[in-house]
């Protein structure tokens, strides 16, 4: 699975040898469980203390579980979230007053990426999660690992597009 994932993985930018996950985990959709990927980085996200990620994408039921786990259940969160999927997110009705009630309990950062983000990144406490996007900008797969070199590496990536955001306040958000 690896070697095929080499095709979709940013190679060019990656500062270390490509057998470093040799050890990682790799969780695609495959029928008839098409949603494994995801199950699995639900799991994850729910086992940590403190999530960090990058997305390009929207989840309708994202918010709700994000409020869960951060208001309910004390976890920190930080979100790097591309324009298009936080204008979709805050879009839907009540997401604005749920994203409100985050920021304000001083326990999730989130930011708005104006640019692409071809590639999404997550850190669930010591874990790096890495969701390479097919060519639909799907997530073609979870890779796992907890080999530092790659976690300091999406953790480096992760800063770069945090850098170029903005930080939304509850001031930003709409009414």
């Amino acid at each position: 699975m690896l070697a095929e994932l080499e095709t979709i993985l940013p190679l060019d930018e990656m500062d270390f040898d490509v057998r470093m996950f040799g050890d990682a985990r790799i969780t695609a959709p495959q029928p008839p469980d098409i949603f494994a990927h995801a199950r699995r980085a639900e799991t994850l996200a729910m086992e940590a203390s403190h999530a960090r990620s990058l997305t390009a994408n929207f989840y309708p039921d994202l918010l709700p579980k994000t409020r869960e786990l951060v208001i309910e259940g004390g976890q920190t969160q930080e979100a790097i979230v591309s324009a298009a999927a936080f204008d979709a997110i805050i879009s839907q009705p009540g997401a604005a007053e749920i994203a409100r009630e985050l920021l304000e309990s001083g326990k999730m950062t989130i930011y708005r990426y104006d640019g692409e983000v071809p590639i999404g990144f997550a850190l669930f406490d010591e874990i790096a999660v890495i969701f390479p996007y097919d060519e639909q900008m799907r997530e073609y797969a979870l890779i796992e690992t907890e080999n530092e070199t790659i976690r300091s590496w999406v953790e480096a990536q992760m800063d770069g597009y945090q850098e170029q955001a903005t930080l939304i306040t509850p001031a930003a958000l709409p009414e």
